[in-house]
């Protein structure tokens, strides 16, 4: 079950999670919104392998979708003022999942850094493409 209280304390981590993937005061491309918005409807239809590997193949879309696993990872196991130097997140996010005896506690944790990245995004000006000008 989703803890409002544990994704309000994740929003700060989240803040520097952008921060990380896309500088400080960057633009974030509005793109970003629309996958996190989907990555908890995915990992409620298809199960959370499922969505860190749909999520960790990279660009198939107009903005890479890998971003929102690295994200996700650094608001859950980054520590403060470290840099992700993981080579390939997916595989350790499998891992994890793999390792953890409930299931379910890491699905929600990682549900949980989703949602407070896209509240994270309020505080970003968001960058909109070509696409969303028509």
């Amino acid at each position: 079950m989703i803890d409002n209280k544990k994704v309000n304390l994740l929003i700060p981590k989240a803040i520097k999670a952008i921060e990380n993937q896309f500088g400080n005061n960057a633009k974030v491309p509005n793109e970003y919104r629309n996958y996190l918005a989907s990555f908890g409807t995915v990992v409620r239809m298809s199960g959370i392998e499922t969505a860190v590997a749909i999520y960790s193949k990279g660009s198939n879309g107009i903005e890479d979708k890998s971003k929102v696993i690295l994200m996700i990872y650094d608001v859950l196991y980054l520590k403060e003022g470290e840099k992700n130097k993981i080579d390939n997140v997916r595989c350790h996010m499998l891992k994890l999942i793999e390792k953890d005896e409930s299931k379910y506690k890491i699905k929600d944790s990682i549900l949980e850094a989703a949602i407070a990245l896209k509240l994270a995004l309020n505080f970003f000006e968001l960058e909109v493409s070509d696409r969303d000008k028509v």
